[in-house]
């Protein structure tokens, strides 16, 4: 979003705010999870897959409630890059919507993956705890998960074809070798 807001400029802001965000990247995750250190964890079978699962030492801190904390502070500042990059989208110049067209498409396809992941956990935490909830879950999750690398290759075309086997055969130049024999 930065780099759409101050094309000129980002480089600099980030700059001044990259120590912050490396001391956040390391303590942030023990927020969530130090009630799981300090608890029993066992893996349970689930649905062709392993799913862990734990007994609690500290009983009002579940690790559900810190995940839809986090994933719902996420979807905030998700929904707020995407809505002022989908505005600032609207109000460049013709020649500059082509070259963002590709963000905007990314950030559109991850704010919809982070939707679908707060929202099963929105309703995990609050109301419904069935068996179809919990292998939407998983679901939501591998989405969450695994969808960010796949909309980022799906949408960037130099990407994908720099990866892709398939591609690599095409752009190969066909030569034919002529060498003459000495007579």
């Amino acid at each position: 979003m930065t780099c759409v807001l101050w094309p000129v400029a980002y480089n600099q802001s980030w700059k001044q705010i990259l120590p912050l965000i490396r001391a956040l990247i390391i303590i942030l995750p023990v927020g969530g999870t130090w009630n799981l250190w300090i608890s029993r964890v066992y893996p349970i079978p689930e649905y062709g897959g392993l799913a862990l699962s734990y007994t609690r030492n500290v009983h009002w801190a579940a690790l559900s409630l810190f995940q839809s904390i986090y994933i719902l502070t996420a979807l905030g500042f998700t929904v707020v890059c995407t809505t002022v990059t989908l505005y600032k989208m609207l109000v460049l110049p013709e020649r500059l919507k082509a070259a963002e067209k590709s963000l905007c498409f990314t950030s559109i396809s991850i704010s919809i993956t982070f939707l679908l992941v707060a929202a099963t956990q929105i309703l995990w935490v609050t109301c419904c705890d069935s068996d179809w909830l919990f292998a939407i879950q998983f679901l939501a999750f591998d989405t969450f998960t695994v969808g960010s690398a796949v909309i980022v290759i799906a949408i960037n075309k130099q990407l994908r074809t720099s990866i892709s086997p398939w591609n690599a055969s095409n752009n190969r130049t066909k030569s034919i070798l002529v060498s003459v024999a000495p007579g």
